[in-house]
């Protein structure tokens, strides 16, 4: 497992728990399967989720009770129009679990990503990447642009989006 400060900021990670059954509710709780979608999603998105990642970290210092603070942040995604799957992990402290978090949907069931909207703000440097300015692109790179079959290669994917 590993072994580094989750992005919460939380102890280290032992093994994947499952949170029904240390409540004893039967419930079952989404990220029970290794299953997750790529999604493309804006810088403007990108920073919203920063957004409520900062207030999760600083939540998770006093939440006490997985049910409601797995119910927070689920509902803290859904209201940025994400679906989220959380699963839980031991960590190093005795009794102390940790979530990890995995956008796998978005609330909106039509969504349809927004290139133009996109190019607009990586041209803008909306993350403050320093990258701004004219986006310069290949004709083999536009072509698995439109194809949808780009890898990621360039210096704006480079920074993990």
């Amino acid at each position: 497992m590993p072994d580094a400060r989750t992005p919460l900021g939380l102890p280290n990670m032992k093994g994947a728990v499952d949170l029904s059954k240390i409540l004893g509710q039967g419930q079952t709780y989404a990220g029970a399967d290794d299953v997750t979608k790529t999604l493309d999603v804006h810088d403007s998105e990108v920073n919203e989720i920063h957004r409520v990642l900062d207030i999760l970290r600083r939540r998770s210092t006093s939440a006490r009770n997985y049910d409601d603070f797995q119910r927070e942040i689920i509902e803290r995604f859904a209201e940025i129009g994400f679906v989220v799957d959380v699963r839980w992990y031991e960590t190093d402290q005795p009794g102390t679990l940790i979530p990890d978090i995995n956008i796998s949907a978005r609330t909106e069931k039509n969504f349809v990503f927004d290139r133009d909207r996109q190019s607009h703000e990586v041209v803008n440097d909306l993350l403050g990447l320093g990258e701004g300015g004219v986006i310069k692109v290949d004709k083999d790179t536009m072509k698995a642009l439109e194809e949808g079959t780009y890898k990621g290669q360039g210096s704006h994917a480079g920074h993990g989006h």
